[in-house]
């Protein structure tokens, strides 16, 4: 079986978030690492990226830079 990667692109989804995690915690498929990317949220969403990472250190990694993009697809690149 393969590797699969999850790119997550994420800005002001707090209140959404965790259960968009929770979805891909519970598929059958278990071999996958979730790469999160935050476009400098104002909301919970930093904060359940940190708990995320925290819990399935092996699986969640955030890879988010300290200057916004502005745009979902400038966050992608």
């Amino acid at each position: 079986m393969m590797k699969v990667a999850v790119l997550l692109a994420t800005y002001n989804g707090g209140c959404f978030l965790q259960e968009q995690l929770d979805s891909l915690f519970i598929q059958t498929y278990k071999d996958f690492t979730i790469y999160i990317s935050d476009d400098g949220s104002i909301d919970e969403t930093t904060k359940t990226i940190a708990e995320c990472e925290l819990k399935y250190p092996d699986m969640v990694h955030n890879i988010s830079t300290p200057v916004p993009t502005g745009s979902a697809y400038k966050n992608f690149l």
